[in-house]
């Protein structure tokens, strides 16, 4: 069952054409793009994987959108890890550790390989079998006061490449430097607990395969590699940390 709806998620699910697209990123890293509101007529033949518990925490939800996505994009992760893990979909529990970071465990085995995130209608699912990992996706859209959201998010190099750039471009990058930051965040495990303007992030030189250092403070973090898995509907990032990454050739 789950190889049979795995393969129809990954052609278009149950013949939705676009619902759920498969990108390869470097570092043999996969990132499962889900448009939810086309995947919204699947809710019924989705939710059966979800436990009694899921179901109630999606319904509590106040927003019929933020329903959708909590519902359908829990029941498409279990389907894509029960592939990998050749395992029944309805025996996976998602849970969050003590930092809120999703894994999932099923019988004795625990599997952390993949980050999960999603702004209405775009929920985005990565994996990576090495390395800590954060996906991080916001939705294009107007912002108002952009320059103000930025000073509370932004260190002062990076705002004023965001002050100089013509009004058009300001809300999109600023929402890929959010991307950026989070994603990192949510590899390392330590969400809203550093605040994004003291988050420091060296651009890359060239290009994704190259890495950068991240610092917060006087702390140093580490090497990174993120990858800009933007769209022009949405703005993505994903960030990988390990001491194995070898820059792709």
């Amino acid at each position: 069952m789950a190889e049979g709806l795995v393969r129809a998620v990954e052609e278009g699910p149950f013949g939705v054409a676009g619902a759920v697209k498969r990108v390869t990123l470097p570092f043999d890293t996969d990132l499962y793009q889900l448009r939810i509101d086309l995947l919204e007529p699947y809710e019924d033949l989705l939710s059966p994987l979800l436990s009694a518990q899921e179901l109630q925490t999606a319904a509590e939800l106040s927003r019929r959108q933020s329903r959708l996505e909590s519902a359908i994009t829990r029941a498409c992760l279990k389907l894509l890890v029960a592939d990998r893990l050749k395992a029944d979909p309805h025996r996976l529990s998602v849970r969050r550790d003590e930092r809120r970071k999703p894994y999932v465990t099923f019988d004795d085995e625990t599997y952390r390989a993949f980050n999960v995130s999603h702004s209405y209608p775009w929920s985005l699912i990565a994996f990576a079998d090495e390395g800590r990992l954060g996906v991080d996706v916001e939705t294009i859209r107007p912002l108002e006061d952009v320059e103000n959201l930025a000073r509370l998010t932004m260190v002062p190099a990076e705002l004023e490449e965001l002050t100089q750039a013509p009004a058009a471009r300001q809300p999109g990058l600023f929402l890929k430097n959010w991307t950026r930051k989070e994603a990192v965040m949510k590899a390392l495990g330590i969400g809203i607990d550093v605040p994004l303007r003291q988050v420091l992030i060296d651009p890359p030189k060239h290009d994704d395969a190259d890495p950068v250092q991240v610092r917060c403070a006087e702390r140093q973090y580490g090497t990174f590699y993120i990858i800009d898995a933007s769209t022009d509907a949405y703005a993505a990032s994903v960030a990988l940390q390990g001491e194995t990454l070898n820059a792709p050739r």
